[in-house]
């Protein structure tokens, strides 16, 4: 962590501290409401729960979009035994049997361990199973009847820190950092030098493949969407096509849902370039960025992803670089004042 990203560092720790599980993002959207510059004013948020931010009503200057996740990886439970243990299944991508032997707590704040389930460990990583018990302390079904209901969603329960390296690590990094990134985004947005008119839109559900992002590109039409969120970075020394934690934000080339426009790499490279921000590649991510949807809602438009690198996406634990989050702003900053 490099002097200047303190203020970021604060901002990251505050909003990894709040419980989103997909679908069930308000208390998220809520504190990014409260924390937003004073001169920008958010739209209602629509029926998917995502919030759209205008920063700065340009007419007749091209438009753009930035997609930024909410949500983060979550237990939802579906049913209570004898004994008072809830079963709970993965609300996410990340697998139950991952979560076990960790902490999570519940909207109504009941903490729980997580215990042994249905399928064990297979293979060299990938770990299976559909299902783990949370033991609340119950004694029987009845004591937790009260407290528990099918449905409920745990998050991990725990406090993001700063490591020795100066890497954070906690809960909900690749959302909150992203959302950190665009508030920092939000308060730079400001002068008559913005050559865009531009809209932040807080999606939910990117666990679940972010089911509202081509509405939210409907309702915002643009002329290049780009998604701010995380890229899967290697533990160790990157292989081709990953990146590396601390040396720069990172352009997604491609993933499961995008194959990013020629057009926009070059114009967020252009940006970079005039910001003096080093950038990586990830090619091939195996996450799924909210921009792919754009692609292909109304009449198509160029669309891609820029972010930071994070070890162990969708794990209930996540480590990020802070310097990373800030170039990241830095590359939109200039990106905002330069006309396409």
């Amino acid at each position: 962590m490099t002097s200047g990203t303190e203020g970021l560092v604060r901002r990251i720790l505050e909003l990894s501290a709040i419980a989103g599980p997909p679908g069930r993002e308000g208390p998220v959207r809520r504190g990014l409401e409260a924390l937003l510059p004073p001169a920008w004013r958010a739209d209602p948020p629509d029926a998917a729960g995502d919030l759209a931010v205008r920063l700065s009503p340009r007419p007749g200057a091209p438009r753009l979009l930035l997609l930024v996740p909410m949500d983060e990886p979550a237990l939802v439970v579906t049913g209570l035994d004898r004994r008072g243990r809830a079963h709970a299944a993965a609300l996410g991508r990340w697998p139950a049997a991952a979560w076990r032997g960790g902490r999570v707590r519940l909207p109504s704040g009941a903490r729980a361990a997580v215990a042994g389930g249905r399928g064990p460990f297979v293979g060299r990583s990938r770990p299976g199973g559909a299902s783990v018990r949370l033991d609340f302390g119950f004694r029987n079904r009845a004591e937790a009847a009260g407290a528990v209901a099918e449905g409920d969603a745990a998050v991990p329960d725990l406090e993001a820190v700063v490591l020795p390296g100066g890497a954070v690590c906690g809960k909900a990094l690749a959302s909150r950092a992203a959302c950190a990134a665009a508030l920092e985004v939000c308060a730079g947005a400001v002068g008559p030098d913005l050559a865009w008119d531009a809209t932040v839109a807080f999606v939910g559900q990117s666990e679940l493949g972010s089911p509202g992002a081509a509405a939210l590109c409907r309702a915002h039409p643009a002329d290049l969407v780009l998604a701010v969120g995380a890229v899967s970075a290697a533990p160790g020394a990157p292989r081709g096509g990953q990146v590396a934690l601390g040396a720069g934000p990172a352009l997604l080339v491609s993933d499961r849902g995008l194959l990013s426009a020629s057009g926009a790499l070059a114009a967020l490279e252009g940006a970079a370039a005039r910001a003096g921000v080093p950038l990586q590649r990830a090619v091939a991510d195996p996450g799924a960025s909210p921009a792919g949807p754009a692609r292909t809602a109304g009449p198509g438009v160029d669309a891609a992803a820029i972010g930071f690198g994070l070890r162990y996406p969708h794990a209930p634990v996540q480590v990020c670089s802070p310097d990373d989050v800030a170039g990241a702003v830095r590359v939109l900053g200039a990106l905002l004042r330069a006309a396409p």
